[in-house]
Order: C-alpha cells, then structure tokens, then sequence
C-alpha cells in the first residue's frame, strides 16, 4: 500500500512520462518548421553557458553520463568545466539513446 501511495504522489507531483511525451509531437513539429530533423537525440547548450566557459572558464571539459530510469531510457550526458574558482560550471547537456 505504501508503494501504490508513494507512486500515486509522485505522479501528483510530478506528473507522468507518458503526459510529458505526449508534448514531444508539438515540439518536433515546431523544429521542423525551422528545418527538417529527427528527435533521436537532443543536445542543449544555452548562449549564457557557451560565453561564460568561453570567457571563464579553464580550457577543460570533464563529460559524465548516466542512465535515465523510466519507461523510455536513454543516457544523459554532461558537460562541464571548472570556473576560476576552482567551482563546477555546466557546459551542456545531451539526451541520447
């Protein structure tokens, strides 16, 4: 019973994977309308991350990358680097199979 209330909450929470893959159509229909791809693997870097590595970061990129647990799978892959402080700074991330 505790496991059933457990999962109930958080699907409360957070929602379930099915819900959230169900936005996925709308967006792949949005990237194709700027140019023709498919969404087998997606890489995200933000203007922000790329300056900031750019112009503070060492000339060091350490990637990581674990298993994402769920119905649809994948690896998640991590970039990052260290700042002048000697602090990890997120360079980018990628969602693969």
């Amino acid at each position: 019973k505790l496991y059933g209330a457990r999962v109930k909450a958080r699907e409360a929470n957070e929602g379930k994977h099915s819900q959230s893959y169900k936005k996925l159509p709308k967006y792949v229909e949005s990237l194709r309308t700027i140019g023709p791809t498919m969404l087998k693997r997606m890489f995200l870097c933000f203007g922000a991350s790329k300056q900031g590595f750019v112009e503070g970061c060492r000339p060091f990129i350490g990637v990581d990358g674990c298993h994402l647990i769920g119905p649809y799978g994948g690896v998640m892959l991590s970039a990052i680097s260290m700042d002048g402080n000697g602090g990890l700074f997120h360079v980018a991330l990628a969602v693969v199979e």
